[in-house]
């Protein structure tokens, strides 16, 4: 009896990683003349090619599944030398390989930091362990893992970008990154050229929130030495290299909750806008003139004038020249939402002990609270 010789068969390539196994679909197609030769004919491998398929991959086909079947496997793909020579030719593609991104957020209040430290939770460490618990990448070493911008301990993050090699389905990625990673959110995703290194951005973009009462008009005239190119040496830590660097823009605005600072330069010194933020305070309160500021800008020499708290900045945005597109999943916004209720609810609870903590403080002895004065009305 004389069997057909499929053109197109299916398989399951399966690979291992130390949390969980990874199935990646891939079609192997032979080109090779079809052999007429009977089913008792088993010379349509070679020994090695066929124990490399029962090692590497296994077929899609229930039929396919049961050992007593591989002889009729083996010859129907045709004899040996014809066999071995199309493989030689067109060998068997594995799964495609692609540089991806994806936006990632995460609060910086629950982290040392994004780089990797020992013993610490850190942004980047938390990623790697998502990405590798989730099957999107076999080892850490070959995806070539690289973080857009290394944000200090309790520095928040809207827009940071993540980028790794991987094999997994693009539309799926974000939404397993989410399954396994905790307190970090993966919301965009985009597909990069190869080798391409997050680092080398365009613009990234940082916000810093200075709350209580505050004259935005002096804030905003202290502002003005820093867009352009300077020496950033007296807004750097000491052991900081290369302080050259341009500011795209610095601007403030007005918002219910104080005032807002938005910072944009395609690279930041470490500590860099936190320091801009303290000069800013200290013009407005009179412990710095502009001039002490535009020295310092000039000569990359001045007096330390402090650095912000790390918590109020935020790093809104990084531009790397290409475009996203959204990738959340329902269950991953409903998680998102309630979050932010869960925050919500916090921030008027604190606001309603500081309205009772707000009274003046000579009154505030002799104050009487009723049992309906102490409730909250809604």
């Amino acid at each position: 009896m004389v069997r057909p010789s499929p053109s197109r068969i299916v398989f399951d390539r399966v690979g291992t990683t130390p949390n969980a196994s990874k199935r990646v679909r891939g079609i192997i197609e032979y080109v090779a003349p079809v052999s007429t030769k009977t089913s008792t004919d088993r010379k349509g491998l070679t020994a090695s090619f066929a124990s490399s398929i029962r090692t590497y991959v296994r077929p899609t086909a229930p039929w396919f599944r049961c050992p007593c079947k591989w002889p009729f496997v083996l010859n129907v793909l045709g004899d040996a030398s014809r066999t071995d020579a199309a493989y030689r030719r067109h060998p068997m593609p594995g799964p495609k390989v692609m540089r991806v991104a994806l936006k990632i957020a995460y609060d910086g209040r629950a982290f040392h930091g994004f780089a990797r430290q020992p013993d610490m939770r850190t942004v980047e460490g938390e990623a790697l362990f998502a990405l590798q618990k989730s099957g999107i990448v076999d080892s850490i070493e070959s995806a070539n893992v690289r973080g857009a911008s290394r944000t200090d301990a309790g520095v928040s993050a809207v827009g940071n970008v993540l980028a790794f090699d991987t094999d997994a389905s693009l539309d799926a990625v974000a939404s397993r990154f989410n399954d396994a990673a905790k307190e970090v959110w993966a919301w965009a995703v985009a597909e990069l050229p190869p080798a391409f290194d997050p680092r080398k951005a365009r613009v990234r973009w940082y916000r810093y929130l200075i709350t209580g009462a505050h004259d935005l008009a002096a804030l905003a005239e202290a502002a003005k030495p820093y867009p352009g190119t300077h020496d950033f040496a007296a807004f750097a830590s000491p052991d900081a290299e290369r302080t050259r660097r341009h500011v795209d823009s610095l601007e403030l605005a007005a918002v219910p909750d104080g005032i807002v600072i938005d910072v944009r330069a395609p690279s930041f010194l470490r500590g860099m806008v936190r320091r801009i933020v303290s000069a800013l305070l200290a013009v407005e309160n009179g412990d710095a003139r502009s001039e002490d500021v535009r020295d310092a800008l000039r000569t990359g020499k001045g007096r330390d004038l402090g650095q912000a708290a790390a918590e109020p900045l935020v790093l809104m945005d990084v531009d790397i020249g290409i475009p996203f597109r959204f990738a959340v999943d329902r269950a991953a916004r409903e998680r998102i939402f309630t979050r932010q209720e869960d925050a919500a609810a916090a921030a008027r609870f604190w606001r309603e002990v500081g309205d009772r903590v707000r009274m003046p403080a000579a009154k505030s002895s002799e104050r009487t609270l009723s049992p309906l004065s102490i409730g909250t009305s809604y």
